[in-house]
């Protein structure tokens, strides 16, 4: 699975992708972002350029791991609160649009799954 693959996959599949400067915005206000610290944040909101670099990729990836898999056990364990669910549909998309925006924020295989889960759980109107 190529990054090039699943960017078409989610082009193909997903309406409403952020760009760069509403990344920036969304990610200071998103709760599991902002769960893992300040540093990824930081770096979405300044559009940093290391973000687009392979050898940054180790870097961050663990981070991102962590909040793609919080996201993960919430549309999988979804809570009956409505607000919840919209901050979990919210944040994947957030999480989407980062990746099909920075080349070097994790792995395909990371973003392959958790497209699979977001499609098939129907998270996102596609």
């Amino acid at each position: 699975m190529t990054r090039e693959y699943l960017k078409k996959a989610i082009k193909k599949n997903f309406i409403g992708l952020l760009d760069r400067d509403e990344i920036a915005d969304c990610v200071e206000n998103n709760e599991i972002f902002k769960k893992y610290g300040d540093f990824l944040p930081a770096l979405l909101k300044q559009q940093n350029s290391k973000l687009d670099e392979e050898a940054y990729l180790g870097t961050v990836h663990q981070v991102f791991y962590e909040i793609v898999h919080n996201t993960a056990v919430r549309i999988i364990h979804p809570s009956l609160d409505p607000i919840s669910l919209e901050k979990t549909a919210d944040t994947a998309l957030l999480i989407i649009s980062v990746y099909n925006e920075y080349d070097a924020i994790c792995y395909p295989s990371l973003m392959y799954k958790f497209l699979q889960l977001v499609l098939k759980e129907k998270t996102l109107l596609v």
